[in-house]
């Protein structure tokens, strides 16, 4: 009898059998099932393969920095205060009476121009604040349109004045700055003022 024929038995082609169909229908059912998304694995044993996760490892070095940029093209320069931003400076005016001179005067400019001449004001030491300038010396501000003097100290002078420097004639300020004029009260003495200032573009 032939060897092959005389192991073949209905056992074990039944057992063959089964072990084709199962190793081709779990290769389709893997094909067909693959598992791609946390979402297909039940909550249960997500939270197993979860905590078997492993402790996270050190952070690694810092790499090396990267080479410097080039330099930017600079930005243009301001010819006009824009409106509502505020200027501040200080000024100080001083002189000595004679017999011929009795006055004295300082000029104040705008590091940047106004669209328009501001409206000029000056606040005597110790007046109150006003609306158009609501600060003091030590905190000048001034309300937009405004040019507000404050006066932070004085000795021995007259009015204070503020002319407009491009004539000098003129009451008020220009849209580049303004000059202060006061004059002496005793002869052959000493006398001045001197002060903050703010000015807000309109």
């Amino acid at each position: 009898m032939n060897p092959i024929r005389r192991h073949l038995s209905y056992a074990n082609v039944a057992a063959t059998l089964a072990l084709v169909f199962a190793m081709s229908g779990g290769a389709l059912a893997a094909s067909r099932y693959l598992v791609n998304s946390t979402k297909q694995i039940n909550p249960k044993v997500l939270k197993k393969l979860r905590g078997k996760t492993g402790p996270r490892g050190a952070t690694g070095t810092a790499g090396p920095a990267g080479a410097t940029g080039a330099a930017g093209t600079p930005g243009p320069l301001l010819d006009t205060l824009p409106t509502g931003h505020t200027l501040h400076g200080t000024y100080s005016v001083y002189g000595i009476a004679g017999k011929e001179t009795n006055y004295a005067s300082a000029a104040a400019s705008f590091p940047i121009a106004l669209a328009t001449a501001p409206a000029a004001h000056f606040l005597f030491k110790e007046q109150a604040a006003t609306p158009e300038c609501p600060g003091s010396a030590a905190a000048p501000t001034a309300a937009p349109g405004n040019l507000c003097v404050y006066e932070g100290g004085q000795v021995a002078n007259g009015p204070v004045l503020i002319y407009r420097p491009d004539t000098q004639s003129e009451l008020g300020a220009s849209r580049v700055g303004f000059v202060v004029w006061t004059s002496a009260v005793f002869e052959k003495a000493g006398f001045g003022s001197w002060g903050t200032w703010a000015v807000t573009a309109p």
